[in-house]
């Protein structure tokens, strides 16, 4: 893979909505509901410097987009057609969808309620297909 084949734009764009779908999702959408099977509550979020955990997402949605755009080049056919933003959104929610198994295994093992397990399983598997779609749309 030649990493000068990524379309590195896209994979910006594509990070930066998967960080506005994540502050949505997790803010007034189900922010509420996410503190509370977490235990966590407002002055517990306040004691957290929000721009170095912003700083520390932002590099994982990076990291997310540019394995996304790898996916994309590496099927040639992926972008026949004038497809590549559905084929870009379905790599991305088969990403996603690998993602919240994962993160449903380990909430399994930590106990945590299934109402947690739904709220970010749900959001890994859209942000996947976002941030795809996003990407795909620059192919």
């Amino acid at each position: 893979m030649n990493l000068s084949e990524i379309n590195w734009f896209g994979v910006l764009l594509g990070s930066l909505s998967g960080f506005i779908l994540g502050a949505l999702w997790y803010g007034p959408l189900f922010g509420k509901l996410w503190m509370a099977a977490l235990g966590i509550t407002k002055d517990d979020a306040k004691k957290t410097s929000m721009g170095w955990l912003f700083a520390k997402s932002g590099v994982t949605y990076v990291v997310l987009g540019i394995t996304i755009a790898i996916f994309i080049n590496m099927i040639p056919s992926c972008c026949a057609e004038g497809y590549c933003c559905m084929q870009g959104a379905l790599i991305g929610g088969l990403i996603g969808l690998a993602n919240t198994s994962n993160l449903v295994n380990n909430a399994l093992y930590e106990m945590k309620s299934t109402k947690l397990m739904l709220i970010n399983g749900a959001y890994a598997l859209l942000n996947g297909a976002l941030i795809g779609g996003v990407i795909g749309s620059f192919y």
